[in-house]
């Protein structure tokens, strides 16, 4: 049983708006912020999303110095990340946390192939950043639902 209006699925076509919220956690290893789209909450579990793909920045360490990337660079990568997967809507970005040791990005692919495909494209004309990526089956976006309040 799908979690939305059985009358109309969702269509991930719409405009999601201004639907970004925040949220944040704190604990020994330091703060965690979350940036999530509320307006992804109606498309939770639809037929054509059910990859998940996590996409990770790591914070690097040189020489036993810690370096992070700037706020510049991550705002690039994202702008850059969602230029490769926007084509179609081959992927929708549903939540962006950002740890101490690391910045994530959370989407649900139509074609976890094509995204990975296009991942990795990314990953190679990106200097000076380690990206990290993973895709998983998730159909009923467990990861999703387990990171928003």
């Amino acid at each position: 049983m799908w979690p939305f209006n059985k009358k109309r699925v969702p269509d991930p076509s719409e405009d999601p708006g201004n639907a970004w919220a925040l949220a944040e956690a704190e604990d020994e290893s330091g703060r965690t912020l979350l940036r999530y789209n509320e307006w992804t909450r109606k498309l939770i579990g639809h037929p054509n999303y059910q990859y998940q793909v996590g996409v990770a920045i790591p914070r690097l360490i040189d020489d036993g110095a810690p370096s992070e990337p700037t706020v510049e660079q991550l705002e690039a990568f994202e702008d850059d990340l969602m230029r490769s997967l926007s084509d179609g809507r081959l992927a929708i970005l549903v939540a962006v946390i950002t740890m101490p040791r690391m910045r994530e990005f959370v989407l649900y692919t139509r074609d976890h192939v094509a995204a990975m495909t296009a991942i990795e494209g990314l990953r190679q004309r990106t200097e000076g950043l380690i990206v990290q990526a993973v895709c998983q089956h998730d159909p009923k976006w467990k990861v999703f639902t387990g990171l928003v309040p």
